[in-house]
């Protein structure tokens, strides 16, 4: 069972008045009429009166739930932080497979093909590599000489100024939830050379 249709049961046995806020929206007539035709619908199953209105906060509050896993699933596991306007940045870390990263970090001096916020691109200026299992690390980090947009592949590749360098103390990471690596992360180069574990990085 999705959100959606869990919210369309709790709306057929629940009977709750919360604090709310009052938000306009312009819908298309035919949404609306749907909307009528659904809420009378609910009303005659539960014998409640359910309005067009809360048809479509559980509409949202579904919408919400479900874009929360899918982006857990990407890596955000902390919203709030991860759309913070944080400028204080001048490194990129991406997750690698052992193979990908050995070939390609470690072999071609590069990384691709990655998505990256462009207005944050100018900022860069290195690049770390979290390789998963069996590293579970950031072992290297390299210098950015360019970074270039790929039109089919519609993600940039990333160049490095010489080789990889590989850290003194690898970052662990240790109690870090895995997914947290999955989304491009932000960080200062200063923070990657003394960090412990994966989590003092942000």
């Amino acid at each position: 069972m999705n959100h959606f249709e869990e919210r369309i049961i709790k709306r057929l046995k629940r009977n709750e008045d919360k604090q709310k806020k009052q938000l306009a929206l312009l819908l298309k007539t035919k949404t609306i009429n749907e909307l009528d035709l659904i809420s009378k619908a609910m009303t005659k199953i539960s014998g409640k009166c359910s309005t067009r209105n809360a048809l479509i906060e559980d509409a949202l509050e579904a919408y919400i739930e479900t874009s929360i896993d899918f982006l857990k699933k990407e890596g955000v596991t902390n919203l709030e932080e991860f759309v913070a306007d944080n400028n204080d940045f001048d490194t990129v870390i991406f997750p690698a497979h052992q193979e990908g990263f050995e070939q390609v970090f470690l072999g071609e001096c590069k990384w691709y093909y990655v998505r990256m916020n462009a207005d944050r691109i100018s900022k860069l200026k290195y690049i770390g590599i979290y390789v998963s299992n069996p590293t579970q690390a950031i072992t290297h980090y390299g210098e950015i000489d360019d970074v270039r947009y790929d039109k089919n592949e519609k993600k940039y590749k990333i160049y490095l100024k010489g080789e990889p360098i590989q850290l003194n103390n690898p970052v662990p990471l240790k109690d870090t939830d895995p997914n947290a690596t999955r989304a491009p992360r932000y960080t200062k180069l200063e923070r990657l050379l003394s960090a412990t574990e994966f989590k003092d990085l942000f």
